[in-house]
């Protein structure tokens, strides 16, 4: 189990469309409330063929979660 709770946690993907998908959560004490960042680490299955294909869908798709 990586973190510390309630200022820090992380998901790990066991299954889906990403070969890794590692997500840290960071709350932090930011002017009376929390600011929260959110580092996603991902890799595309097939490896440098799979990012030439799907790399701009990718970044598209992970910005579009995050909104």
């Amino acid at each position: 189990h990586e973190g510390n709770p309630p200022y820090k946690f992380v998901d790990n993907q066991l299954r889906g469309p990403y070969q890794l998908w590692h997500h840290t959560h960071e709350f932090r004490p930011f002017c009376g409330g929390t600011l929260i960042t959110d580092r996603v680490r991902y890799k595309i299955p097939m490896g440098y063929v799979g990012w030439l294909v799907a790399s701009s869908f990718v970044k598209k798709e992970v910005g579009q979660i995050f909104k």
